[in-house]
């Protein structure tokens, strides 16, 4: 097992996959046959089990088996790529319950020949690397599809190269006893699937951040409370997170949603007001930390729209008096000492360029779930939020549409989330080099014909 991250270890798991097909190893022993196929069982088992971490909160939920996307036409195929290829993972074949044996058993280091050492070695970094995610303090890849899509490029591009060392080795047999779910496609159009998969993936991989995926190496002490507290500056995203949560504006289907207002004047200035300066600071600070340049820009114009609410919000009154949100003032309170608390002991926060993204995605969630929430409330027929008359002849009045507080509201709404640099497959040189050995490597030893066959054109007779 080679290196701590993610990166690592699909690096290592695709270079013994690659001399898998490039040298075509085959066991030759019946303990090697043993192990090897043990390994691949395993091998097969982390594939599914990245497809099923893939499946955020819940929203996609997993079903045994995976859920029929009907025959494989071609309108069909690029809606349900990865769906196709949950379903050609769950149909790969597995050993009977009766010869599993367990990962401590068989990935122990031993003797034994280059098939088994190189399947052995596969399995090993496969599952460590699920484990590097799974692990993980932050897992952004689940909230941002570009994240996601670079996960997905992994999984189609190992399940090919499974697909090939299958067909290997049941043209020897070795795959007679294993349990085999029914299956409407042949090896062909599962490598093609897979294979278009793989493609889709590096279109719209806009995030390289799994590949610095971690496991914790401590568990981090913490209050069992509705604060997150922060004790590093890592900690910052996953606080403002936090404080998105207590800012998510209320639906009329969510359970606790009962019509009464969605927040108040007391924790709409302290919210807009710590974040102003938030904002601003992490503007600065982006700018003088390489590879967080451009960053700056997105902190920078959330300040601009926080400016301009902020001074719409001396006249903000409450119709009728409100509990304050208890738990995102305290969750505010935590963030802006904890940062004024960091700066006191470093002119800088020691973030990586991944954290830093990850701190302005989530800056972008609690300015959008707040904006959203005030403008709902002003908006409503029921608002409890007004406007106190500075002439004191008017009265309080509504804000409505088109009001610059309307407006500015509006603006933070809409603006986009951050974007990650474009990922590149350049990068992590292994898995290049198995892409490229699948992309050479054909199905069967026969060779189809090139020449288009004749296609009989309907003739419309002459009347």
């Amino acid at each position: 097992m080679t290196g701590t991250t993610y990166g690592d270890h699909q690096e290592a798991a695709a270079a013994a996959l690659n001399r898998l097909i490039t040298r075509e190893a085959m066991p030759l022993t019946a303990v090697d046959v043993h192990d090897s196929l043990a390994c691949r069982d395993i091998v097969v088992g982390a594939l599914r089990q990245r497809l099923y971490a893939l499946r955020v909160e819940g929203r996609h939920p997993m079903t045994l088996p995976p859920a029929r996307v009907g025959a494989a036409r071609l309108p069909d195929v690029a809606r349900n790529l990865t769906t196709w290829l949950d379903r050609i993972v769950a149909e790969l074949p597995t050993l009977p319950p009766a010869q599993r044996r367990a990962p401590t058993d068989v990935l122990n280091p031993r003797t034994g020949g280059e098939a088994a050492r190189l399947w052995r070695e596969a399995a090993v970094e496969l599952l460590t690397g699920s484990h590097a995610l799974d692990a993980a303090p932050e897992r952004p890849w689940l909230r941002d599809p570009g994240g996601g899509w670079y996960l997905v490029h992994d999984v189609a591009v190992t399940l090919e190269a499974v697909l090939i060392l299958d067909s290997r080795l049941d043209e020897v047999g070795l795959l007679n006893t294993h349990h085999r779910p029914p299956s409407t496609l042949d090896l062909d159009q599962r490598r093609l699937l897979a294979s278009q998969c793989a493609r889709v993936a590096t279109w719209y991989a806009t995030s390289d951040t799994p590949d610095r995926a971690s496991p914790a190496t401590r568990p981090k002490p913490r209050v069992s409370s509705p604060v997150y507290t922060v004790h590093e500056a890592g900690d910052l995203a996953a606080a403002q997170r936090q404080l998105a949560r207590y800012l998510r504006p209320l639906h009329g289907s969510d359970a606790f949603y009962d019509a009464e207002p969605e927040i108040d004047t007391h924790t709409v200035r302290m919210v807009v007001t710590s974040q102003h300066a938030l904002t601003e600071r992490f503007e600065h600070l982006s700018r003088q930390t390489p590879g967080a340049e451009a960053l700056a820009a997105h902190f920078a114009q959330r300040r601009e729209i926080l400016g301009d609410i902020h001074s719409h919000l001396r006249r903000l009154v409450d119709l009728e008096p409100q509990g304050r949100n208890t738990g995102a003032c305290w969750q505010q309170v935590e963030l802006s000492t904890a940062v004024a608390r960091l700066l006191r002991t470093t002119p800088t926060l020691t973030l990586s360029t991944a954290q830093w993204q990850d701190l302005a995605t989530a800056t972008h969630e609690v300015t959008q779930n707040l904006a959203t929430t005030m403008r709902r409330e002003l908006l409503r027929d029921t608002s409890n939020l007004r406007m106190e008359d500075a002439t004191r002849q008017v009265g309080r009045t509504r804000v409505h549409r088109r009001h610059p507080l309307e407006r500015s509201l509006t603006d933070l709404v809409n603006l986009p989330t951050p974007s990650a640099p474009i990922a590149t497959y350049i990068s992590p040189r292994q898995r290049a080099a198995l892409s490229t050995t699948l992309a050479v490597t054909p199905t069967g030893h026969r060779a189809p014909s090139p020449y288009p066959a004749p296609v009989n054109l309907p003739v419309s007779r002459a009347r």
